[in-house]
């Protein structure tokens, strides 16, 4: 007979905290931490655009400036990728992926959105999340009661 029941988890899984549950919960808190870090570098990083564009600084800082300002926009649409795609699933990742390159500089949205996402779940799951999300220590100490 089929049991279609969501909660498939043994008891022993529940009662020692290292369920499947508990590994994902695990990835997405680490992964929102990171999201979180990027919106808070977002309105710094807008300003030095504008810092870029309105001012005549030496060739070198300028480069260097667009390379951060690069690294930034990349690892910030890797790890909103990842993060979308653990809290939503591949339908609403493609849909974040591409909306993120049509509207790159409301790109600060959709991190939020995501991040929105995983808080959702975070404390619905029972964790306090804070400014830059779940506290790794959170994860630690249920794992090492069992």
């Amino acid at each position: 007979m089929n049991d279609f029941r969501q909660n498939s988890k043994s008891d022993s899984e529940i009662l020692s905290g290292n369920s499947p549950d508990k590994e994902r919960l695990g990835k997405i808190a680490k992964s929102q931490r990171i999201v979180l870090i990027f919106i808070l570098m977002f309105f710094p990083m807008i300003l030095t655009v504008f810092a870029l564009f309105s001012s005549n600084w030496p060739g070198g800082l300028v480069t260097a400036l667009y390379g951060f300002i690069i690294a930034y926009i990349i690892y910030s649409y890797v790890h909103m990728i990842l993060l979308s795609f653990r809290v939503y699933g591949i339908g609403m990742t493609i849909i974040c992926g591409i909306l993120f390159w049509l509207l790159l500089p409301l790109g600060f949205i959709l991190l939020a959105i995501v991040n929105s996402g995983a808080s959702k779940i975070l404390k619905r799951e029972g964790y306090k999340v804070g400014l830059l999300g779940v506290s790794p220590k959170a994860f630690k100490q249920t794992t090492m009661t069992a």
